[in-house]
């Protein structure tokens, strides 16, 4: 079979590798569940054909599953196809789901939790639980519930202090420990995850919530700052529960955070970054297989799937 190698190692050399050694690039038994994030809507259009060869991707390269921005892929009708192919390769699922779409052009977040917001929500919430239940697919660990905190962004001039004031408020929390309990009511366990350093924006405790999920990225440049990372997982260890890295990763370009140099310098974090979550989580997530808008945060280029050398850096690390 003729494969084509530029700056990587292409799809198709993945997928023969895992058919020649029968899926040995899953984790052994006992090991921390690698997940990595996918966005269908944006990066496919909710096309499943091409989202089967990125499924097939991201099993090859030893992730044990994908977690799945969940925007438009239930009016798409794409929830039980992603559920079937992602279980018949051997993947987990984890839906990464949010009230208001990160603040986009759908919803305001400060508007959080209106009855709008509320009852499209549960009722996508509710079109995705119950494929994951009637079809009575066993491989979802876990739904993400994401903390909508209403952040100062280009639509929206909130002010720190309105924000505290929305975050410290009991119908924002009573409207969580609503939807976990809506969740939960189908049988499948709820994770609370915080895109803020909940010590700069302390986010509510929910009671019902299973674990926790945080995504501190490195305000350091080509530097994993763990003593960072520590600081948002402490915020949570006082319930008790589970803290797992809901998502992380590095970013070619100019940007505030996250930033590595160069593709070198990410491969390298990478690297560092398996092996630093291996000992301190049991569930972590690296943020993106292709770039979204940011850019420079993708494993493979979107076009050819064909891995850059951060994606060469993750597949070592994953079979390691």
């Amino acid at each position: 079979m003729k494969t084509s190698y530029i700056k990587g190692i292409s799809v198709t050399l993945v997928i023969v590798l895992i058919i020649s050694i029968g899926y040995h690039l899953t984790t052994v038994h006992g090991k921390p569940l690698s997940f990595c994030a996918y966005q269908p809507y944006w990066v496919r259009g909710c096309n499943m054909t091409e989202i089967i060869s990125d499924l097939m991707l991201i099993k090859g390269m030893g992730f044990d599953g994908v977690k799945i921005f969940y925007e438009y892929i239930v009016d798409s009708g794409i929830v039980e196809p992603l559920l079937y192919y992602a279980k018949k390769i051997g993947l987990k699922v984890i839906f990464a789901t949010h009230a208001t779409y990160w603040g986009w052009d759908v919803y305001r977040t400060i508007d959080f939790p209106n009855e709008t917001i509320l009852s499209n929500y549960k009722r996508e919430l509710g079109a995705i639980c119950g494929n994951i239940t009637a079809h009575k697919y066993d491989n979802v660990p876990f739904i993400a519930v994401l903390y909508p905190i209403p952040f100062n962004n280009s639509n929206e001039k909130i002010s720190d202090e309105e924000i505290h004031q929305k975050l410290d408020s009991a119908e924002f929390k009573n409207a969580l420990i609503d939807i976990v309990n809506y969740v939960k009511s189908f049988g499948l366990k709820v994770s609370m995850d915080t895109e803020g350093d909940p010590n700069r924006f302390p986010v509510p405790l929910i009671p019902n919530a299973d674990l926790y999920g945080i995504m501190p990225w490195s305000p350091n440049t080509d530097y994993m700052n763990t003593i960072y990372i520590e600081s948002w997982a402490s915020y949570f260890k006082p319930t008790g529960k589970q803290v797992y890295m809901s998502e992380y990763g590095f970013r070619t370009g100019q940007w505030p955070s996250a930033m590595a140099s160069n593709e070198t310098v990410k491969a390298k974090l990478i690297t560092d970054f398996v092996n630093y979550c291996r000992k301190n989580f049991e569930v972590f997530t690296y943020i993106l297989l292709f770039d979204n808008s940011e850019g420079g945060w993708g494993l493979a280029e979107k076009d050819t799937r064909i891995l850059r050398e951060s994606g060469i850096a993750m597949l070592e690390a994953l079979r390691n």
